[in-house]
């Protein structure tokens, strides 16, 4: 004797005349000149800022390291960040006080706890120090308007603000298109007797764990911390 699990037969209810309030929203003028800005600050160019010191809008290049009880067990050069892509595992805004102003061959330097991707297994978790040496700075120069418009295929502002808006309204209506069918198959599923096997249910709930598993792993958690999660 053996069992196999069927997928159930469902039978939908009367869907067709199912109502959804619209939640559709206008595009304001604030959005487009926001993506305006964001699309000039994508396309902008970095230039070496010369003895200058890093900025909010500054591109470094850098070594990154951490010690811990005076010795050091992470050590990575070349690195090319800014202060909104810092080292992960360490307080953003403690090292972004510390490295905003530092100029081409200083250091910043604060207290951490040593992260997790760090090689060294025995020394995570345990407090120590980030530094963050230095080397080139770069400032981030933006298009001109003509090269923003060629860019583009525009010709002048009025046409890109009108393009970037028509963009902005399509994102706008596929999203509202995606909400309106999770509120319909929501409201079928709500409506649908549906007897579904156990052994379906425990296979997919253990897929679904595999990929959590595979997931945090990757992102660099201990095996006993995964279990704990």
């Amino acid at each position: 004797d053996f069992e196999i699990s069927l997928r159930p037969d469902v039978q939908l209810p009367e869907y067709k005349k199912l109502a959804v309030q619209s939640e559709a929203e206008p595009v304001l003028d604030e959005e487009i000149q926001s993506a305006a800005a964001e699309i000039r600050r994508q396309q902008s160019r970095p230039e070496a800022a010369g003895d200058g010191g890093i900025d909010e809008q500054s591109v470094f290049t850098c070594a990154v390291e951490f010690a811990t009880e005076g010795v050091n067990c992470f050590r990575r050069e070349n690195l090319r960040l800014s202060l909104q892509t810092l080292p992960p595992g360490v307080d953003p805004e403690r090292l972004k006080t510390a490295i905003l102003g530092k100029k081409p061959g200083e250091a910043a330097e604060i207290s951490a706890t040593i992260p997790p991707y760090v090689e060294q297994p025995e020394v995570h978790g345990k407090e120590g120090i980030c530094r963050v040496e230095i080397g080139e700075v770069f400032r981030m120069v933006p298009p001109d308007d003509a090269q923003l418009y060629s860019s583009l295929g525009v010709a002048s502002e009025t046409e890109l603000l009108a393009k970037i808006g028509e963009k902005l309204a399509e994102a706008k209506e596929q999203r509202e298109r995606g909400r309106i069918e999770s509120v319909l198959l929501e409201g079928l599923v709500q409506e649908t007797a549906l007897e579904v096997p156990p052994p379906l249910i425990e296979e997919q709930t253990a897929a679904r764990l595999a990929k959590l598993r595979a997931r945090l792993k990757q992102e660099g958690l201990p095996e006993e911390k995964i279990e704990e999660a």
